[in-house]
């Protein structure tokens, strides 16, 4: 391997990990549990956009759409109303025995 590699490598390893996760451990701190899961997905589109920006890696049309189809995942997922709604009884199933009749 070249230098630059070696050096990007030591990079990533160091720097770029600990900026990692002091923002994961911020995040798990002042947001909630489903907006802390989404890091997990948005993070690599945001290391792609870099790549292209900071060292013009290139980047395709299909990197493009595989970026856009997770960030809206991301944005559905993390969207609306988050309070559980009341489960009517004809929402149960037949499986569920909390609310079986007793004999």
């Amino acid at each position: 391997m070249s230098l630059e590699s070696w050096l990007a490598f030591a990079f990533l390893a160091t720097i770029a990990s600990i900026v990692a996760f002091t923002a994961y451990i911020w995040l798990t701190r002042n947001a909630s549990p489903g907006i802390v899961a989404t890091y997990a997905y948005v993070n690599p589109v945001i290391a792609v956009l870099l790549g292209w920006a900071v060292r013009g890696e290139t980047v395709t049309a299909r990197t493009f759409i595989a970026a856009g189809l997770l960030v809206t995942a991301v944005v559905l997922m993390t969207r609306g109303d988050h309070t559980p709604r009341k489960i009517e009884d004809s929402d149960r199933s037949f499986t569920d025995i909390s609310h079986a009749p007793t004999a």
